[in-house]
């Protein structure tokens, strides 16, 4: 074989094995497209001349078996419907017209989308799909759409920065806080794929999503971005999201706020640290691992405890045991269960729990276990044996108090500057009968005022009333020293007194006086009697007096004529009996002055005629006055004269006339108890004061005397009133009496007795009378 015929050879078998190899592209094309057309998501018939081809979901959408022609298809439809895809298949056909067609099935049970096409060959390809399920994607995807655009719109709306990637970590999305923080449109950040920070951050954001993508867990770390010209301090987030994690979402969060909000509570965990460490209050704060977290001096020094005993932060179960080895705890029995009982607060404890505790060294010790905000607990500790000691003080003293108070004869009730009822008694319940429980409610005036006027007072009417329980209210508000007297209407009389106390709170107290003013009515009614009958006496013993004189002069004048024998002489028996007529009338003359005087004094009318006078001249007008009286001239009085010089008796400022008349009453009277007639006078003058001292000696009958003399000075003597010497020695005491003097008997004067007269000076008298009355208007 030549050369040529085996170029010509080789050609041939290459273009044989290139035919052969395009042939087989063709077949494995061919059979590739015959894959894809049967793994179709839509039915499609096709034709290849005068063969007809179906995919499998064809002839399911079309309820066929076999489709071995086009008329087939007629089949597949209802009659209405096959009227009008028959004329759209013909043209298809003829003329190579396509269609688009929605026809119901045979059965009626779907509605399939029909679309007809030709090519230049005359084949014809038809797609088929189910209308209702086409519709049904159509709208989930619409729904679809909605949805992301919901998501996306709420993205917007959230104020962190929201970004997610794509598989190749590049930003396909972002929320408007994204795009705000780089002051670009959203659709510019995605395009210049820019992100948060700069520089090495983004490498470190982008980093950060490959870890997560890696690790398949979300991944965060914190950088400081600039961002408006701020530091921000932002905590980032990547994790793997959608099918298969093939996508990255992230977000960041600014915690610059949340940084420097630490940072203050963490100066103000220091200074109150620093605070709870100064305080005299024992503070413990366990953590919720039951280790010790803090303690301040006064935890140490209330449990006696050193700082090295509580280093390494002991466990609450540890300081338990610790204090009950050095006495620091009540004694209890089952400490075990005490001491899981205590532990157990951890965990039960929810609201605030008190407690006291009783220690061996008879401290009492009040702690206060309180859920601390950070978890744990914290413990306060305080000393209360003090105060529990004061308080049982305070409580036995206002028991003493009360009891003292119920024990009153006055009700007492105090009540505050708010005008309410605070402390009361029980006479001060049952003086206005109040019930117990309305007075521990502590209720105010007014109330306590209106119960009162409806039951212990007279009605009256409201505008009255209302001025009334004003005024009142202001003297239980506004208290001022005050004292008055109120009558209820069943006749009970209560003094009311109102004491400021130095709180201004309001004392009162309430006595009844209803028995004190009846007396007082029956006393005053009683000594009006008393001055009318005085009254009545002494006019009556001054008519009687002015009735008994008339005539007295008469007999007087024609006695004292007949005894001066003007008519003619008279015999000696005649003369003695106009003698004694005479002395009789005399004596009932001086018995009429008598009453007249002491019934003058009695009445308040006499008055004193008052002037210097010697004191000697008193005494011997007296002694005259009683011989004159007496016929006695055989009568000795010895004076003993002194003073303070002791030379003479001096002057006094006196009535004289009636001084005298009354110093000869009392020796009148003394005359009868003196047998031998002799009677010493002592007379001691000293500046404005007068004593005179009559002394005289009893007779053979001591005893009998004495009695005699008692009851005549006392004026229990039946037979000195019918002789008058009982009234001669009442008209002295009260002339004495004028004097501003006193009279006294001594029964045992100098183995005899005595009676003594002490004096003052008229004149000194009425020094001191205008010295006090201008002392009373200054």
């Amino acid at each position: 074989m030549s050369l040529l015929e085996t170029i010509l050879v080789a050609v041939l078998l290459a273009l044989a094995g290139l035919s052969g190899y395009y042939i087989w592209q063709l077949r494995r094309s061919r059979d590739r497209l015959r894959q894809r057309l049967i793994q179709a998501p839509v039915g499609i018939i096709w034709t290849c001349g005068p063969r007809v081809s179906a995919t499998k979901l064809a002839r399911e959408l079309l309820e066929l078996e076999e489709i071995n022609s086009l008329d087939d298809l007629l089949t597949a439809f209802s009659q209405e419907h096959q009227e009008i895809f028959d004329p759209s298949l013909a043209s298809l056909r003829t003329m190579g017209e396509s269609f688009s067609l929605t026809l119901d099935s045979q059965s009626g049970n779907s509605t399939l989308n029909l679309e007809g096409r030709a090519n230049s060959r005359g084949d014809i390809t038809i797609w088929i799909d189910d209308a209702t399920t086409t519709a049904w994607l159509s709208e989930a995807y619409a729904d679809s759409e909605r949805e992301n655009s919901f998501f996306k719109s709420l993205f917007d709306l959230l104020p962190m920065p929201i970004w997610w990637r794509d598989e190749d970590l590049s930003l396909i999305g972002c929320n408007q806080a994204f795009a705000d923080m780089l002051e670009l449109q959203k659709d510019k950040v995605i395009e210049s794929q820019k992100e948060l920070g700069s520089g090495s951050i983004t490498d470190k954001g982008q980093a950060l999503a490959r870890r997560a993508r890696k690790s398949a867990e979300p991944q965060s770390e914190s950088h400081y971005v600039v961002l408006n010209a701020n530091r921000r301090l932002l905590d980032f987030t990547e994790a793997s999201i959608g099918p298969g994690r093939s996508r990255i979402g992230g977000f960041a969060v600014d915690v610059t706020n949340l940084e420097e909000m630490q940072s203050t509570l963490a100066m103000h965990l220091a200074a109150h640290d620093q605070v709870l460490e100064n305080l005299a209050t024992a503070i413990a704060v366990f953590g919720t691992d039951k280790r010790l977290k803090f303690f301040n001096e006064a935890y140490l020094k209330l449990w006696r405890l050193s700082a090295s005993q509580l280093n390494g932060n002991p466990g609450y179960g540890e300081i338990l045991e610790l204090l009950r080895a050095q006495r620091q705890l009540p004694e209890i029995v089952d400490f075990p269960a005490y001491k899981h009982e205590q532990e157990s607060k951890f965990i039960k404890l929810i609201e605030p729990e008190e407690e006291l505790l009783h220690l061996p060294d008879e401290r009492t010790i009040r702690v206060v276990t309180t859920p601390h905000p950070f978890g744990g607990l914290m413990l306060v500790f305080e000393d209360v044996t003090n105060r529990l000691a004061l308080e049982r003080s305070y409580n036995t003293l206002i028991a003493v108090q009360q009891a003292t108070l119920n024990n009153l004869f006055e009700g007492v009730a105090v009540w505050g500057r708010d005008g309410r009822l605070r402390i009361w008694n029980e006479p001060f319940v049952q003086m206005w009968g109040y019930h117990e429980n309305f007075l521990k409610r502590g209720p105010h005036i007014s109330e306590m005022l209106d119960f009162t006027r409806s039951r212990w007072f007279p009605k009256i009417d409201d505008e009255e009333w209302a001025s009334q329980k004003q005024s009142l209210i202001l003297h239980f508000t506004e208290p001022k020293p005050l004292t008055r007297r109120v009558t209820r209407v069943d006749g009970h009389v209560i003094n009311v007194a109102h004491v400021p106390l130095p709180d201004a709170q309001c004392l009162v107290l309430y006595s009844d006086v209803t028995d004190t003013v009846r007396v007082e009515r029956a006393l005053e009614e009683r000594n009006a009697a008393f001055e009318k009958a005085d009254l009545l006496k002494s006019q009556f013993i001054a008519n009687v007096s002015y009735e008994l004189r008339t005539p007295l002069n008469a007999i007087q004048g024609f006695s004292s004529i007949l005894k001066s024998e003007y008519y003619g002489e008279l015999n000696p028996r005649q003369m003695d009996h106009v003698t004694h007529i005479l002395d009789a009338s005399d004596t009932l003359m001086n018995l009429i002055n008598d009453i007249l005087d002491l019934a003058t004094i009695q009445a308040g009318f006499l008055e004193l005629e008052c002037e210097e006078v010697p004191v000697c001249d008193i005494l011997d007008q007296a002694v005259h006055q009683v011989e004159m009286r007496n016929g006695q001239s055989h009568l000795v009085i010895n004076r003993v004269k002194k003073d303070e010089t002791g030379s003479a008796e001096g002057t006094f400022h006196c009535d004289g006339g009636r001084l005298s008349r009354a110093i000869s009453n009392i020796l009148e009277t003394m005359v009868s108890f003196a047998p031998r007639n002799q009677i010493d006078v002592d007379v001691e003058h000293i500046e404005d004061r007068l004593r005179l001292v009559f002394a005289g000696q009893y007779g053979p009958d001591r005893e009998e005397d004495r009695e005699l003399l008692i009851r005549r000075f006392t004026g229990n003597d039946p037979h000195a009133l019918r002789t008058g010497a009982g009234l001669s020695l009442a008209l002295a005491k009260s002339l004495i009496d004028l004097h501003q003097g006193e009279v006294s008997l001594d029964t045992d004067h100098a183995g005899g007795f005595a009676v003594i007269c002490d004096l003052k000076s008229i004149q000194a008298i009425a020094g001191q009378l205008t010295v006090a009355e201008a002392h009373g208007q200054g």
